[in-house]
């Protein structure tokens, strides 16, 4: 019966039939039912790890440049918070994905330079936190450090705030 039938099947199409009868119909209709189940689920997938995947880059290239800005800012303490922030715009302006506009938020102190950046995600009301990255690195001009000491050597009197006799 089967075998017959199979054999006389393969013999005429060069096929296997795998077990299904010679009508024409079975294999075929499994074949469509699972790509229709699949292949969406297949396709979300990939979206939801081209997403997660943006997120790292987002993450990763927010981490770096605040990194750089803190660092070439700190070296040069007295050029202001405007140096750090001309940093920081010409590093970002080779971001190639972008989920939309950071917050920023430059501390220039006489002993460190603080960068902090936060992005908003689409997904934020989902639960899914917002980018942060946040540097602080100690000033490494010795000699405005040494002169900010003096200043607040100045600004506390001379001793008078301390008890002194001054």
């Amino acid at each position: 019966g089967d075998v017959a039938v199979e054999s006389l099947t393969h013999q005429t199409t060069g096929k296997e039939n795998y077990g299904f009868a010679a009508k024409g119909h079975g294999r075929d209709g499994y074949l469509i039912v699972e790509a229709a189940f699949l292949l969406p689920w297949a396709s979300l997938l990939i979206l939801i790890l081209v997403f997660l995947c943006s997120c790292l880059y987002q993450g990763c290239f927010l981490t770096q440049a605040a990194y750089v800005a803190a660092f070439r800012a700190s070296r040069c303490p007295q050029r202001g918070e405007a140096y750090a922030e001309s940093q920081l715009e010409e590093w970002m302006r080779g971001e190639v994905l972008r989920f939309g506009t950071e917050e920023r938020r430059i501390r220039i102190g006489l002993l460190s330079v603080e960068v902090s950046l936060r992005r908003n995600t689409p997904l934020e009301s989902m639960g899914i936190p917002a980018l942060t990255a946040s540097w602080e690195i100690w000033a490494r001009d010795p000699v405005a450090y040494i002169r900010g000491l003096g200043q607040i050597a100045e600004g506390i009197g001379n001793g008078k705030e301390m008890g002194g006799n001054g």
